[in-house]
């Protein structure tokens, strides 16, 4: 589930970090909801749990899942009024994911870890999706569009070398991310890399769904993960590993996936099936965005969010690399040929979506997928 932000360095100068981030991927569902098994019956399992974030709502009060951007600074509150405790102040042009909207119109947020309000006077709806990335280039915000895939229309493709390789802030700077693990794609922004001061021996890229530097000696121009379960790992050992920080040796990737995106090793086998089936229906490969997430990864996303867009750390099967996100298209949107199709076939193969992420829920995702063996 989704959001990108970026740090840049000028002169030696840390510079602000962007509020918002792209969130594919991040689904605030926890694992805790999803069925035990998915071979046969697309819905949640009985006795299936409720995400914690879904929370009983005062009269008049309506759950609603759209992106918001603040047209001032805008005061975030503890309440639905201007009399209610200020918690934060959020700056203008920042665009937040609102769950809920009250009778009089103000908005349920979460900015920074925080979960308050916002009057709907200053901040207005913007287009459904993932939100706009608000970055900090100069000393000031600049807008640089809705995040989709790790690419983002970038061509220059890397790969981790080393076992753990961090994400900067800044050249030199506070680390943003601090376990990538190895064999994980990287593409070099090159033209944000100079707008920012390039400097000798480091690169700004993209990686797992936002964007910082990183040492230049750290990245190759191949992948080295296997593409097959080599060491025979299954479902059940996967699921018995610390989440977020599985055996590097229990992720691999399959053959057809550019991205070479690491997942856990057991799913190769049945996603490499479920594509052979939706290329005999479409004549492509399933485009596969994002799967594996560290644990690092996860509590970045957990602090820069809040827990009504993020997944809890050490909750979401993205921890595991039992769950892939595909790109927002539209033909992978609710309305598109390929959700349509994948919604009604992909059980066949061991891959599910869940009901508590179908159209009209507060936590939909049309993109989001999952491994039950």
């Amino acid at each position: 589930m989704s959001p990108v932000s970026h740090r840049f360095w000028k002169q030696g100068l840390l510079l602000g970090l962007g509020a918002s981030l792209a969130f594919s991927s991040l689904a605030a569902v926890p694992a805790s909801a999803a069925p035990k098994a998915a071979h046969t019956a697309m819905p949640m399992a009985q006795g299936a749990t409720t995400p914690q974030t879904r929370q009983a709502l005062k009269p008049g009060t309506k759950r609603i899942n759209i992106s918001v951007k603040t047209t001032a600074n805008v005061n975030l509150r503890r309440g639905t009024s201007a009399k209610k405790k200020s918690l934060k102040l959020i700056p203008k042009g920042t665009t937040l994911r609102a769950t809920a909207q009250a009778a009089n119109g103000w908005y349920k947020v979460s900015y920074k870890g925080i979960a308050g309000h916002v009057s709907n006077a200053h901040a207005k709806k913007v287009t459904a999706g993932k939100p706009a990335a608000t970055n900090v280039f100069g000393g000031r915000a600049v807008n640089t569009g809705k995040y989709s895939t790790n690419r983002a229309g970038l061509t220059d493709r890397y790969w981790t070398k080393n076992k753990t390789t961090s994400l900067y802030r800044s050249v030199g700077g506070s680390v943003r991310i601090k376990d990538i693990p190895r064999n994980s794609v990287a593409y070099r922004d090159l033209k944000l890399e100079k707008r920012g001061g390039q400097r000798a021996g480091w690169y700004f890229v993209r990686t797992q769904g936002t964007s910082g530097w990183v040492k230049s000696s750290a990245l190759k121009r191949s992948s080295g993960a296997p593409t097959g379960n080599t060491k025979k790992y299954s479902y059940q050992s996967i699921k018995r590993m610390t989440n977020g920080k599985i055996d590097q040796g229990a992720m691999s990737t399959v053959p057809w996936d550019k991205e070479k995106t690491l997942i856990a090793a057991p799913a190769v086998a049945s996603l490499t099936k479920l594509n052979t089936a939706f290329k005999k229906k479409f004549g492509k490969n399933l485009s596969i965005d994002l799967s594996y997430r560290t644990r690092a990864t996860q509590d970045y996303y957990w602090k820069e969010l809040g827990p009504y867009i993020a997944a809890r750390p050490g909750t979401s099967n993205h921890g595991w690399g039992t769950a892939i996100d595909f790109p927002e298209t539209y033909d992978y949107s609710f309305r598109g040929k390929y959700y349509k199709w994948l919604k009604q076939n992909s059980s066949k193969y061991g891959w599910i979506h869940r009901k508590i992420l179908e159209e009209g829920s507060p936590y939909a995702e049309a993109w989001h997928f999952e491994y039950y063996g």
